[in-house]
Order: C-alpha cells, then sequence, then structure tokens
C-alpha cells in the first residue's frame, strides 16, 4: 500500500483495464492498434478511405515544435482532489453530527426542565 501510485501500480492497472477491454469487446469491434502503423488498418476497421495526401498525425512526438502534445499535458493531482474530498466530508459528518447532539440534548435537557 505504501507504494500504490507507482509506476508499478499504474502498469498493472493499465494491464487489467486491457485485458477487460479484450475480454468484453467482440473481436470484430476492437482494433487494437498502434500509431505507428499509419492509415491503411485504421480507415479499414472504419469502413472510411483512407485519406489522400495527409500525413498521419505524430502529435506525440517530441520536441521543440510548438503545440504538440507534451505541451497540452496538465499534470492532473487526483490524490491531492481526494485529500480534499474526503477532509471536506469528514467536518461535514463531524459538524452535522455535533449539531445533532446538541440538538438532541437540548431537546432532552428542556424536557427535564
Amino acid at each position: 500500500r505504501e507504494n500504490w501510485g507507482g509506476a508499478e501500480c499504474w502498469m498493472y492497472q493499465y494491464e487489467i483495464h486491457n485485458a477487460a477491454v479484450k475480454h468484453i469487446v467482440p473481436r470484430d469491434q476492437l482494433l487494437i492498434y498502434k500509431v505507428g502503423e499509419g492509415w491503411d488498418r485504421l480507415c479499414a476497421f472504419l469502413g472510411h478511405p483512407v485519406p489522400e495526401n495527409v500525413p498521419f498525425p505524430k502529435e506525440n512526438v517530441g520536441g521543440g515544435t510548438p503545440g504538440n502534445i507534451m505541451d497540452k499535458i496538465q499534470q492532473f493531482k487526483v490524490m491531492d482532489k481526494i485529500q480534499d474530498e474526503l477532509k471536506t466530508s469528514f467536518a461535514k459528518i463531524l459538524l452535522t453530527g455535533g449539531l445533532f447532539c446538541a440538538a438532541v440534548g437540548g431537546g432532552v435537557w428542556a424536557f427535564r426542565r
């Protein structure tokens, strides 16, 4: 549990997800495709003609090209968001429980008076 966010964990989750997709999706509806394969297999699978005079996009190529995929990646701080949500939820539960106890206690006190 101490390394739940490590690369091994994410790779395991990736492999489990891919295995589940391969198991669930019918073979004739699933294309296992590598971007380097170009247009031919992709277009055949989708039932569309291969684009003429259109190079296959290579947005994931690193380098100094402005606007490439590396410029668009945002770091998602999922764990920070989860921790914030948990703290907020816990605070709401404590506040609601405290108010409830105060109301019940006040009612008991007033009733016994």
